[in-house]
């Protein structure tokens, strides 16, 4: 294969047979290996890399080599393959540009408008949302390439003009006036990823909290009918978009919107801390404790408990031990039983951690201090996450307990019966998941015989496990 690069080397041409394999330039320079070498090989967009061990020193090599073209892969796979090495190749990095976002964004923006103006329950309205959701299916789609690129890439498009495009997005996700498709599959995808975006920007440290100008009179009537909607039915569990997530816990985020009367999320929280006894999680309320309700205290901490037993984590599994909460007196107790084993169809909107316990992780202490307010007195790090049952795909609140032994889940804070454990030296992998099931925030522990799929409250965490669960209990070699 002639004008084949190599390096600083230059051009020249790529030979191989069933001996070796090398490269010679067009200044005589040749670089041979024998085919027996060859250890791997990684293909890029007409890039070719070729690890080789050298045959005098024992030491590994790497062959470089640019310019292939698209039609030489099949010819390279063959080759290799006759040696025993299969070609790794690796898929271009996602790309999405301005340009392709905004047209496709003004298009799907046109069809909610037309959505919203069609008369309820006509057939108008039916082929309006159809229409919609055709639009839907090209945003969705961009979006998922463009989070399983590179993050710094994403940022640039999604953080401009103070995240102008991905606030645009979840406007019209959270007030469109969907009848028939409001479940489609293709809607909740298009959220889901909205989310990840939304993660993404936080997690290097560009989002901001969007709200459109006196001109855009499109989405301006948009944030108020949200508002509106908001001070009708505050508290209604289908609406579960980001102006629910974070316009409410936001504030200080915003200019002019810490006075208690500068919008109706303001009022709607003054109005529910007069009449409701304890915040419950929800999509009204992110941090509990942000409307003036006082932490319960910290448990003290417990001795060792005896070796876990497991309990299954079906979908038909019975009732958890509540009788081994962790320390604390007895209305503390009473009050996380009823948080028990909750299952919800989207953890990015509730919070695992039950009121009141968010800081039971202990992040922001030293690692001698959190220790000594973990349950167990070998654990390495203990949290709340929203675990994937294993038939069902629910969601349920999990008490996780890392050790040096095995990662274990229980469905109380200091329970004796664990429903999963993952022992150590089983674990395959452990990566982040977020766009594999469409939830921010989520890792995965891959076993000998199942993915277990966990959804942290936030970014620091979700690090902060997958971090420890490789340190501690490490991957398995092949």
């Amino acid at each position: 294969m002639k004008n084949i690069s190599c390096g600083s080397f230059g051009s020249g041409m790529f030979r191989a047979n069933s001996d070796s394999i090398g490269w010679k330039g067009e200044d005589g320079t040749m670089l041979v290996h024998r085919c027996d070498t060859v250890q791997r090989a990684e293909w890029l967009e007409g890039k070719l890399r070729i690890l080789c061990e050298a045959e005098d020193s024992g030491e590994s090599a790497v062959l470089s080599l640019d310019g292939f073209q698209a039609t030489d892969f099949d010819k390279l796979w063959r080759h290799f393959e006759t040696l025993g090495v299969y070609i790794k190749k690796h898929r271009p990095a996602a790309t999405l540009t301005e340009d392709n976002f905004d047209a496709a964004m003004q298009s799907m923006e046109a069809s909610a408008d037309k959505v919203d103006e069609a008369k309820s329950g006509s057939v108008a309205k039916n082929a309006k949302e159809q229409d919609l959701l055709k639009k839907v299916e090209g945003v969705r789609d961009g979006l998922e390439e463009a989070v399983k690129g590179d993050k710094q890439a994403l940022s640039r498009v999604f953080a401009a003009n103070g995240c102008e495009r991905i606030g645009r997005l979840r406007l019209v996700l959270d007030t469109v006036e969907l009848e028939v498709f409001k479940r489609d599959q293709r809607w909740l995808h298009l959220r889901n990823m909205a989310r990840t975006v939304e993660s993404v920007l936080r997690e290097v440290g560009s989002f901001q909290l969007w709200k459109p100008s006196e001109q855009d009179s499109r989405m301006t009537r948009r944030q108020m009918a949200w508002e509106l909607r908001k001070r009708l039915h505050g508290d209604c569990e289908d609406d579960d978009g980001m102006l629910g997530d974070e316009y409410e816990t936001g504030n200080a985020e915003v200019e002019d919107r810490s006075a208690p009367s500068s919008s109706a999320v303001s009022r709607l929280r003054e109005s529910m801390e007069s009449r409701v006894p304890m915040p419950m999680p929800g999509p009204l309320d992110r941090n509990p404790l942000a409307g003036g309700y006082a932490a319960e205290p910290e448990p003290t901490p417990m001795p060792d408990p005896p070796a876990p037993v497991v309990e299954e984590d079906s979908d038909g599994e019975a009732e958890a031990d509540r009788a081994a909460l962790a320390g604390g007196d007895s209305s503390a107790n009473e009050d996380l039983s009823r948080f028990e084993d909750q299952e919800v169809d989207n953890p990015n909107i509730t919070p695992a951690a039950p009121p009141g316990h968010q800081d039971d992780m202990g992040l922001n202490r030293t690692e001698e201090h959190r220790r000594m307010h973990y349950t167990r007195a070998d654990s390495v790090l203990e949290g709340w996450v929203w675990k994937r049952s294993r038939f069902l795909k629910k969601w349920r609140r999990r008490w996780l307990v890392l050790t040096k032994q095995a990662l274990e889940s229980l469905k109380q804070r200091g329970g004796l019966k664990a429903t999963e454990v993952i022992e150590a030296g089983t674990v395959h992998r452990v990566y982040s998941a977020d766009s594999e099931v469409q939830m921010a925030r989520c890792f995965c522990v891959v076993g000998n015989n199942r993915q277990f799929y966990m959804v942290c409250d936030d970014e620091a965490q979700k690090a902060e496990w997958i971090r420890q669960v490789v340190a501690v209990l490490g991957t398995r070699r092949y």
